[in-house]
């Protein structure tokens, strides 16, 4: 049993099979203990392919249709009928080939029998054993067909949470390798808002929700991405002595770039791609598979293209991707200087500047903390835009429309004047945001793109990245987010202390952001300051009624307290 096997763990299905792998091994598994049995239901067993702590998987085929071979899922009951039996109702609402098809179901005595799709192949972990790290090429394929299905798996409602190496199959049987997603044993149906907390996979390829109890659709897509990873480079992104420093690294430690670890070149887009699938924030991290699968598009056809119009070159340069961004940068700061024009021209600059600085004013209240502030300058900058419309106002007209009003009496050149202000008034509250927008949006990709440019520059010297890190935090202190991921790297390194400063920081601004409260009841709890532990989890619980992070945190807390001397 390898060390993945050593840290699976499942809490909703116990006695679930340890080994998936069998439904595609090609060598018999020979026989320990009693003999294979030669018949199971209609089925006539040929061999036993393997076997785990309470199952077993044999190759049959039908009796009355022996020219199928299937693979035949053997599951002892041990009480958890309803859930043995969640695997078969779960595998009958799919059909994708990428997912292992379902043939039939049923009970022999205390046993639950799954007849599965057999496989003509090995499992990934095993083909990683045998041949080592995968091509780029061979990781874009699989990345391509298990984000197919998982995007059929996920429209259907059903969340896999334990995919890894082992429980992906490769069919060799037809042209090119054909990867199938097997056992779905702890799989579960998406039902919108969780009332109890959930946690079944194998902790390498959990992702951070998911270690927390909340596994998702994006869960599913984390785990793809531990996959990709550990093809690509022979290595896991996230390691650790035991559960708890491998649960610390998985929270919050920052995967060393694949790229950093391979001895063959790789393209820039492919590693950004599954760098965006290993974010730990939802909102960061791909959002779905078939969001994954419209990148992996795009990424090969920039690649075509590539190739057609660069034949001497036949991979993209490592700066591909950050040539990109850095366009994406200058871009933006054009857009925001061309909106800032058109703010300025018909308002004149006394006016357009007044108009503009109102935006800003309420673009920087957005971010205020509490929420009195926000709206306290939210209103302010609605009074300073009504400013720049009074003192517009109080100009005259342009020269084509003082031109008409010309021969208008006095109550039409006024409403001429009314329809004029009302409609600069208008023109600016659609211009100026937008100038604000690429205004934000160019300072958060040119963050983005400091931030990549030091994951490279660092590889995996955790030292110097947490060096660069702290340098970049110092020539941004306003930027909430690049603080956070300080104080992540922080805690994930060992140093709990600076954490927890970093985390009070950003709760002084934010009393209840999440994250940052989070971070800091795990710091507390680092450094054995049991009560400050307590006391964020319990100030987090009495404000949000209910939270599992928090309310496991505590409960650990109490216990490791209970205990110290």
């Amino acid at each position: 049993m390898g060390a993945q096997d050593e840290l699976a763990h499942d809490s909703d299905t116990p006695t679930e099979p340890t080994s998936t792998q069998t439904f595609a091994a090609p060598t018999p598994v020979a026989k320990r203990g009693r003999r294979a049995p030669t018949k199971i239901g209609p089925y006539l067993v040929e061999r036993e392919l393997g076997r785990g702590a309470h199952g077993r998987v044999y190759a049959a085929r039908h009796s009355r249709n022996r020219n199928r071979l299937v693979a035949l899922k053997v599951v002892e009951n041990r009480g958890n009928l309803d859930s043995l039996l969640l695997e078969p109702e779960i595998l009958s609402r799919l059909e994708h080939p990428g997912i292992v098809g379902l043939g039939d179901y049923f009970l022999d005595g205390d046993d639950v029998v799954v007849a599965l799709e057999y496989v003509e192949g090995e499992d990934l972990e095993t083909c990683l054993r045998q041949r080592g790290p995968f091509s780029p090429d061979e990781v874009r394929d699989l990345l391509v067909q298990m984000a197919d299905a998982l995007a059929h798996a996920h429209r259907a409602g059903v969340i896999h949470r334990d995919i890894k190496l082992s429980n992906i199959l490769v069919d060799r049987s037809g042209p090119s390798p054909r990867y199938v997603l097997s056992d779905f044993g702890i799989s579960r149906i998406s039902e919108g808002i969780q009332t109890s907390s959930r946690l079944g996979g194998t902790y390498y390829f959990m992702a951070p929700e998911q270690l927390q109890g909340r596994p998702g659709p994006q869960s599913d897509l984390w785990s793809l991405g531990v996959v990709a990873y550990v093809l690509l480079t022979g290595t896991r992104p996230f390691e650790g002595k035991n559960v708890d420093e491998l649960s610390r690294q998985i929270l919050y430690g920052t995967p060393v770039p694949p790229s950093q670890r391979m001895s063959q070149p790789m393209d820039d887009d492919l590693e950004q791609i599954i760098l965006e699938l290993l974010e730990k924030s939802l909102n960061q991290r791909t959002e779905s598979a078939d969001r994954l699968l419209a990148s992996l598009r795009r990424a090969e056809r920039r690649r075509e293209e590539s190739s057609t119009t660069e034949p001497a070159r036949r991979w993209p340069g490592r700066a591909t991707f950050e040539r990109r961004l850095q366009r994406r940068v200058v871009w933006n700061w054009a857009l925001f200087w061309v909106f800032v024009g058109l703010v300025l021209l018909p308002l004149g600059v006394v006016p357009g500047t007044v108009a503009l600085l109102g935006v800003l004013v309420f673009y920087a209240g957005q971010s205020a903390r509490p929420a009195g502030w926000r709206w306290s300058l939210a209103a302010v900058a609605l009074g300073v835009m009504g400013a720049a419309t009074w003192l517009r106002a109080r100009s005259t007209l342009p020269d084509f429309l003082e031109a008409a009003a010309s021969g208008l009496d006095e109550g039409a050149q006024r409403a001429l004047q009314s329809i004029y202000v009302s409609g600069l008034f208008v023109y600016y509250l659609v211009v100026a945001p937008a100038a604000i927008h690429f205004f934000a949006k160019a300072r958060r990709l040119r963050r983005d793109l400091a931030l990549r440019r030091l994951l490279r520059a660092a590889g995996a010297d955790a030292a110097r990245r947490l060096a660069q890190l702290r340098s970049l935090v110092d020539h941004h202190p306003e930027d909430s987010d690049l603080h956070h991921r300080f104080a992540e790297a922080l805690l994930a390194q060992g140093h709990a202390g600076e954490a927890a400063i970093e985390a009070r920081l950003i709760i002084q601004r934010d009393p209840y952001h999440f994250a940052a409260n989070l971070l800091l009841a795990h710091a507390y709890l680092e450094l054995k300051c049991y009560s400050s532990c307590r006391r964020v989890c319990d100030h987090y619980l009495a404000a949000s009624g209910h939270c599992f992070e928090f309310a496991e945190l505590r409960q650990r807390c109490d216990a490791l307290s209970g205990a110290a001397p």
